[in-house]
């Protein structure tokens, strides 16, 4: 039987009969604390031909209401100030979004008020002083889903299409890799001629907004102002701060603090790195512009799961069905619960 079979027997046959007799369960067994979970969008429209960064209105609703019936939903302060190991004689989850897309501030709301959940949303700056920015990420998902070669071309190197979403030279290195390892200027000048060949960012524009579209400043003052969303930062323009200048990163992190805190008139003293990437030295520009709530993927070296300022999130799958984002869940609690 080939994967791709034998991942739809279980998506389909195998996962929805686990948990509806309860099985799933069993992976956490008699283990209380909480779990960290984020998204990054939320729409009414699928959208995984072009990536896996939203998920559909119906399947969060779905899922929401699972969480609600088998865990205790708590916002991400309380979360992070149970201390760890929490102790705790409950399960708990907190729930926040990535990036700031305009779908949060379209969808959301209307949810939160229904479900009385509060959410976290972990904004990049560069919306707030860019009219109609398009985050690196998305240029280069719309580049790929636009492309009508089966590769694209830049410096001489050829990338071509890989699996759903990735594009690859043939020495295997991936694209979004090459961009993760650049610094400031570099990266934009890579994107410039990449949008300068292709034309992407023209090309969005006329694409649905629900995909690629982030909240302007007003949108992100008003989403604070419902009490239900507290409003931190994900950088200024998603760096993967640990490959960049130590210099660079910390005014990446304050530059995106300021602007949040002149909107919001809030303190923000969390950020969500990029893609989880962190050293100590990004820890410390954290700490000096006075973030004290860091939130990564993953812990680097076992001596960090002792740093109080440290506190690792699971992220959930759009390009599943409901059953198995459950039991992934279930696994994750036992995972990266505290």
């Amino acid at each position: 039987m080939n994967t791709n079979l034998l991942k739809k027997v279980f998506r389909k046959l195998v996962f929805p009969a686990i948990v509806k007799m309860g099985v799933h369960k069993t992976i956490i067994g008699n283990i209380d604390g909480v779990l960290n979970i984020y998204f990054h969008g939320v729409t009414p429209k699928d959208y995984t031909d072009v990536s896996g960064r939203h998920m559909q209105l119906h399947q969060f609703e779905q899922l929401l209401s699972y969480l609600k019936s088998n865990f205790q939903i708590i916002d991400m302060n309380t979360s992070f100030n149970m201390q760890k190991p929490t102790h705790a004689k409950e399960k708990f989850i907190s729930i926040s979004f990535d990036d700031g897309y305009l779908n949060n501030y379209k969808y959301l709301p209307e949810i939160t008020l229904k479900h009385k959940i509060p959410v976290t949303i972990f904004a990049c700056g560069a919306a707030f002083e860019q009219k109609e920015y398009v985050m690196w990420t998305d240029q280069i998902a719309l580049m790929r889903y636009f492309m009508k070669n089966d590769y694209i071309e830049i410096s001489n190197e050829k990338y071509y299409k890989s699996g759903p979403y990735n594009l690859k030279s043939n020495e295997g290195v991936s694209m979004y890799d090459l961009i993760k390892k650049m610094g400031p200027n570099n990266r934009q000048i890579f994107l410039n001629e990449l949008d300068e060949k292709y034309k992407t960012l023209e090309q969005a524009k006329n694409f649905d907004e629900d995909y690629w579209k982030l909240m302007d400043a007003n949108q992100i003052k008003e989403l604070h102002n419902t009490g239900f969303f507290d409003i931190a930062s994900h950088g200024m323009y998603h760096y993967n701060l640990s490959n960049i200048k130590e210099e660079e990163a910390k005014k990446d992190m304050f530059d995106a603090a300021a602007l949040l805190k002149k909107i919001t008139n809030s303190s923000i003293d969390a950020i969500s790195f990029p893609d989880g990437s962190y050293n100590a030295q990004v820890i410390h520009q954290a700490l000096a512009v006075e973030h004290k709530k860091l939130w990564i993927s993953d812990y680097n070296n076992a001596s960090d799961i002792e740093n109080p300022y440290l506190r690792t999130r699971f992220g959930v799958s759009s390009t599943t069905n409901h059953y198995s984002n459950i039991i992934s869940i279930h696994q994750a609690f036992k995972k990266y619960g505290i």
